[in-house]
């Protein structure tokens, strides 16, 4: 069983595929410096302000999601140091799904956000965030050719208001990369800052999620 240096929250952004069952999730995680017990209950108005954060971000950052992805909403949780639900958790939902706007994009295709704690020793100082269902490759080489900076810059901002809810929820809230250990002291350290790579990660679970047909034909 995970254990955490402390209770805090977890934050999941949903995505779809309309006609599938394919569901697909990132996420972050948000604590303070202490026991974090004097915290705000996760409610509405928490889960919209970071469904926000997301929707800013997809709209600044040309990360060509796939025109069959939609963007759904937010759920944040309170969980306790085992990573057990401590309260009920609260979710908000768009008004509309969101969906893509570029074609070609594999199902199991993520620009990567890598998070950093500025810090090299121990645990808890990288983490990464996979925005479902996007990047595309040049053609002409194996890197994608989107701005990178552009998105880099537009993954600080979403991490900047994510910290905006953190620190209204806890004292000291921030965004943190939480490890989980079994055998020695767990980390929770302070991201300080995002890096966006130019190569396309895969996650093959999402194109699990999807209902293969196959063709056959005799030999």
């Amino acid at each position: 069983m995970p254990t955490y240096s402390a209770p805090h929250y977890v934050v999941s952004w949903l995505f779809d595929i309309v006609g599938t069952d394919e569901r697909a999730v990132t996420g972050l995680k948000f604590g303070g410096t202490g026991p974090n017990i004097d915290h705000q209950v996760p409610d509405a108005g928490m889960a919209e302000n970071l469904s926000d954060a997301m929707v800013t971000f997809l709209d600044q950052a040309p990360v060509a999601r796939a025109s069959y992805s939609r963007y759904l909403g937010a759920k944040v949780a309170y969980v306790g140091t085992d990573g057990h639900y401590l309260e009920d958790p609260a979710e908000f939902s768009v008004p509309a799904p969101i969906s893509g706007a570029t074609a070609g994009v594999i199902p199991q295709a993520s620009v990567v956000i890598s998070l950093r704690s500025g810090q090299t020793l121990g645990k808890g100082n990288y983490g990464r965030m996979y925005i479902p269902h996007s990047g595309i490759t040049s053609g002409a080489t194996p890197y994608f050719a989107q701005d990178r900076a552009q998105i880099n810059l537009a993954a600080a901002n979403m991490i900047g208001a994510v910290n905006d809810v953190a620190a209204d929820a806890v004292a000291g809230g921030a965004v943190r990369i939480y490890a989980a250990l079994a055998q020695s002291a767990p980390q929770a350290r302070a991201v300080t800052q995002v890096a966006t790579g130019r190569i396309v990660d895969t996650q093959r679970r999402r194109r699990n999620a999807l209902t293969e047909e196959y063709v056959f034909r005799n030999v």
